[in-house]
Order: structure tokens, then C-alpha cells, then sequence
């Protein structure tokens, strides 16, 4: 299931983001997906490393939902 999963999110981020020339989007995806896998999964991640790359998450997903609602929202 998780395998599967993980597949489906590169499939959406690289259609969410073709095209996209916004520098940051590929630091912030990356402190996401680490995260996600360290912080949920493998929970190997104290607080003070969540907080750390916590912004890069928020900005990520405030960006994301600005380019997707400039798509015209989801279909």
C-alpha cells in the first residue's frame, strides 16, 4: 500500500509541477517527503527536527494550492 502510494505522489508532483520555475519547489517537496517518512513512518524524528523544515512544508503547500486554484482548481 505504501509503495504504492509513494508512486502516485511523484506521479502528482511531477504533473503538479511541470513546467513550474518556482527554485524552491524541489527543497520543500524534499523536507516534506522526509518528514513524512521520517517523522510518520519510521517516527526517527524529534520535534525540534520537525520545526525545523516545518516553514518549507507550509510554503509548499500555501504554493500549491495558489497554482492549483490559478488552474483553474481540481477537476
Amino acid at each position: 500500500m505504501c509503495g504504492g502510494f509513494q508512486q502516485m505522489s511523484l506521479r502528482v508532483w511531477r504533473y503538479v509541477f511541470r513546467g513550474v520555475s518556482e527554485p524552491r519547489v524541489k527543497s520543500a517537496w524534499d523536507a516534506a517527503y522526509s518528514l513524512h517518512v521520517w517523522g510518520f513512518h519510521e517516527a526517527k524524528l524529534a520535534a525540534e527536527d520537525v520545526e525545523l523544515d516545518l516553514p518549507q512544508v507550509e510554503w509548499l503547500l500555501e504554493y500549491v494550492e495558489k497554482l492549483v486554484k490559478s488552474r483553474g482548481g481540481v477537476q
